[in-house]
């Protein structure tokens, strides 16, 4: 199963099913359509950092771990 996730630029290039938003390159903008997939990507991460922020000072979440190891 293939799940992709929203990343920040600072993940460009990590391979995977990781997407990341368009970059300027040699001065040159960026097209009508890279403009409109950045700012649709920049809406969809912030919704989920203020849904994470929102979760962070619940007590359940603070000893949660990602690894089951």
């Amino acid at each position: 199963m293939k799940t992709s996730a929203l990343a920040a630029k600072a993940y460009a290039g990590a391979g995977g099913t990781f997407h990341t938003p368009f970059k300027h390159h040699d001065g040159r903008g960026l097209t009508t359509h890279q403009n409109r997939v950045n700012r649709a990507h920049s809406r969809l991460r912030s919704l989920v950092e203020q849904a994470f922020a929102h979760l962070k000072p619940w007590r359940i979440f603070r000893r949660a771990h990602g690894s089951p190891n």
